[in-house]
């Protein structure tokens, strides 16, 4: 591989290839992140519309709410309770106890209870009581206009035992003529409102005059929920308590709905909230209880509000519009109550929609599908240079081998007929003088039979090759076979040749004789072109087991890294020393195996010879008899 890169047109190739994969890559990973892109482009545009409807819901709400302080101050008992506003820093709404924290009560509720006896007698008595200094103090400090109220309550009570209707009409105006012209304090208001409405046992007052004092007033009557719940800055916590306690038994025997009343006496002790106003947003989700609304400079509101159920409402909304489907859902995913204040800009949320979902799971689909795809196909690329870079090669060489084997056999033909030639002129002249011929017949005949044998190897692989074969099967001892071979060798070669023949005498097989005695035939021959000893020693042996016929020499061995390739064509081991030989005798062997279905394999070589192994095509042991003979 490291040569094949050693090509310029080759490594320009990869690299050509390779850029063209990662300027694949890159436009394939732009348009998943465009169609990423696109995909959180729409979850910003669906936020932006829930919080632009989520804001319009906020702001239609606002028009149930009054916006001025003025308007908040003359509406409040009106308002719902979880509604809130403050305006400069002051907390306006609900009504909250701004007055002393002490457990006494004023002493004023005593002065007021109308069975005493009046003015100096009941002075008197008061003064032997076990009261503290202060409280003493307080009635000496009763005004004028106070023991005027007073007695107008008692003269109201005596009206209403007597049961003297032009007598009660009469007294009720007088104390309504005091209260509308004579303001007392606002505890003694208080007192002086429960007193009068205590006064009838009977439940004679109506319900519109209950509710008059109590709750809504008139241009001579402050109503007493404005002084319980509006002006209680100079009250203690127990006065207003032991008042709302009257007015609630007062509601309850005239069969008036407190709901509204109870509600708001329990908001008066409600901690109001602690905010740095001035630096409140608008939209300010509080506790995800409230968010926060600036009506102007100065007043702050507060609208009642859930994420969940304005959520829900949005997302009810959408879906009627059609921007959303039914099986959508819409969550906040950024936590509330995590003690900071988030507006609604801020929200994050959680936007389920199947339509999203599949087009990220296409998406992300497409995207590996396509991945996949260059990526086969580069290294399909990859692959097929390689191959086409492994077939030139291999082209290249074998026309080098090619070139070199048509050179070898003009030298091979070449040199067998030159010494012929030689010698049959050295004989010639010999004769001519009556001198003796030597050993030189037989010379020329071991030319000629290795120029037979290189022959007889070409045409042979040259029909193998070309399919035009054709076998002549035959049942043939193989020991005889190879003492043959060994005989015809031995008749004309120079070289000592020691031969142990181990195979037994009634081993057959179904061969072609020709075919097959070729085939020992250049084992015997390469044992002999490269052994580097002073003897050819060949042991030929067969292992039943295996159907196999194993042929040892004591030649000088073939590399472990070439015990395949000395089986290809024109191949020549260049590390031996013998510089005799085509390339095509081994090539030759396994090509007549593989038609006989057989096969040939070195087992093993090393510098003191190599084993053959040759797996025949179905070995028949039997004795040979004349059944079998042909």
């Amino acid at each position: 591989m490291i040569k094949r890169l050693k090509n310029p047109v080759l490594i320009l190739i990869y690299l050509l290839v390779l850029l063209g994969g990662i300027s694949i890559f890159f436009m394939l990973s732009v348009e998943f992140r465009e169609a990423k892109l696109l995909l959180e482009n729409n979850r910003q545009l669906m936020r932006n519309t829930i919080v632009k409807t989520l804001t319009s819901n906020i702001s239609d709400k606002l028009t149930k709410y009054p916006i001025s302080s003025t308007s908040i101050d003359s509406n409040w008992n009106k308002l719902p309770l979880t509604f809130m506003a403050n305006h400069k820093g002051q907390w306006i709404f609900p009504k909250r106890f701004y007055g002393e924290q002490t457990n006494s009560i004023s002493t004023l509720w005593k002065y007021y209870e109308l069975e005493r006896k009046p003015d100096n007698e009941a002075n008197d008595e008061l003064k032997t009581e076990s009261a503290s200094n202060s409280k003493k103090l307080e009635l000496k400090s009763i005004s004028n206009e106070s023991k005027l109220r007073i007695e107008a309550l008692r003269k109201v009570k005596l009206a209403l035992n007597a049961n003297d209707q032009p007598m009660i009409a009469q007294q009720v105006e007088n104390y309504f003529s005091l209260v509308e012209n004579y303001q007392l304090p606002v505890l003694e208001e208080i007192i002086s409102s429960l007193s009068f409405l205590q006064l009838e046992k009977n439940a004679r007052w109506n319900n519109e005059l209950i509710q008059l004092i109590t709750f809504h007033g008139s241009s001579q009557i402050t109503p007493l929920v404005d002084y319980i719940f509006k002006h209680n800055d100079r009250l203690s916590n127990k006065d207003v308590e032991l008042s709302i306690s009257k007015i609630q038994i007062i509601l309850e025997n005239s069969n008036i709905d407190t709901s509204w009343f109870n509600q708001s006496s329990r908001e008066l002790w409600t901690p109001n909230l602690v905010l740095n106003i001035n630096s409140l947003k608008d939209y300010s989700i509080i506790q995800n209880k409230w968010i926060s609304v600036r009506a102007s400079e100065d007043l702050m509101l507060f609208l009642p509000f859930s994420t969940d159920a304005e959520l829900e409402a949005v997302e009810n909304t959408l879906k009627s519009q059609g921007i959303l489907d039914n099986n959508d859902s819409l969550a906040i995913s950024n936590i509330i109550n995590d003690g900071v204040i988030k507006t609604v800009a801020e929200l994050s949320f959680d936007i389920q929609r199947d339509t999203w979902r599949k087009q990220a799971e296409q998406q992300n689909h497409f995207f590996m599908i396509k991945m996949a795809l260059t990526l086969t196909f580069i290294i399909s690329l990859f692959i097929v240079v390689a191959f086409i870079s492994y077939k030139n090669k291999k082209k290249a060489e074998f026309i080098d081998l090619r070139e070199n084997f048509i050179n070898l056999v003009s030298h091979e033909l070449k040199t067998p007929l030159a010494s012929i030639r030689i010698m049959i002129e050295t004989l010639q002249k010999r004769y001519d003088k009556n001198l003796s011929i030597k050993n030189y017949p037989d010379k020329i005949i071991s030319e000629v039979d290795r120029l037979w044998l290189m022959v007889d190897n070409l045409l042979s692989l040259n029909q193998i090759k070309s399919g035009k074969l054709e076998l002549n099967i035959d049942k043939v001892n193989l020991s005889s076979l190879i003492e043959r071979v060994y005989e015809k060798l031995c008749e004309h070669q120079s070289s000592k040749l020691v031969f142990k023949n181990s195979i037994p005498k009634d081993c057959f097989s179904f061969v072609d004789p020709l075919l097959f005695e070729l085939v020992i035939i250049n084992l015997f021959s390469n044992s002999i072109k490269y052994c580097d000893k002073s003897e050819v020693k060949v042991e030929i042996s067969y292992i039943s087991q295996k159907n196999t016929l194993i042929f040892l020499d004591n030649a000088c061995g073939i590399r472990q890294a070439d015990w395949n390739r000395v089986f290809d064509d024109f191949y020549r081991d260049t590390s031996t020393n013998s510089k005799q030989g085509t390339g095509v005798g081994l090539s030759l062997c396994r090509q007549i195996m593989k038609v006989h279905q057989g096969t040939i394999t070195i087992k093993d070589s090393n510098e003191n010879g190599t084993s053959w192994a040759i797996e025949l095509p179905g070995i028949d042991k039997s004795k040979k008899d004349t059944e079998l003979e042909r």
